[in-house]
């Protein structure tokens, strides 16, 4: 059994962020776990993801997407929410249109070499800490 250093964590992707997006992971420590020992049990887990992807993981991941896609056409208003926010963002309607063969077209290798970019890529860490004195 893996030791828990995480009450909890979790992920974000904002494709309609400057440049490339922004990719987000945050974390609350366990008791007596150090932010610092969580950072480092952060990049232990995401080289360990690496490791463990497998091109059958990427195909249901690919198919989990284009389902959401289907689950837009339902509800125009979202659809229409992320069009206008990737259009901001400067995405064309053209790449918008074509999401779907977007993603068709993405394999293992496409997945590994940007999760390569992404670890090598500028990042920020920032550290909350309560007020001292304070007992939370």
């Amino acid at each position: 059994m893996r030791d828990k250093k995480a009450l909890t964590a979790e992920t974000s992707y904002d494709p309609a962020a400057r440049s490339y997006g922004s990719f987000s992971v945050g974390a609350v420590p366990a008791p007596g776990v150090s932010p610092e020992n969580l950072l480092d049990s952060l990049d232990k887990a995401w080289m360990e993801a690496l490791a463990e992807l497998s091109v059958d993981e990427v195909e249901k991941t690919k198919q989990r997407m284009l389902a959401g896609l289907v689950y837009l056409r339902d509800n125009p208003e979202d659809a229409a929410y992320i069009a206008g926010a990737m259009t901001v963002a400067g995405v064309s309607w053209e790449e918008i249109e074509n999401q779907e063969n977007a993603i068709k077209q993405v394999t293992y290798k496409d997945v590994l070499k940007a999760a390569r970019v992404l670890r090598n890529s500028p990042q920020v860490t920032g550290i909350l800490e309560p007020e001292k004195g304070e007992n939370r």
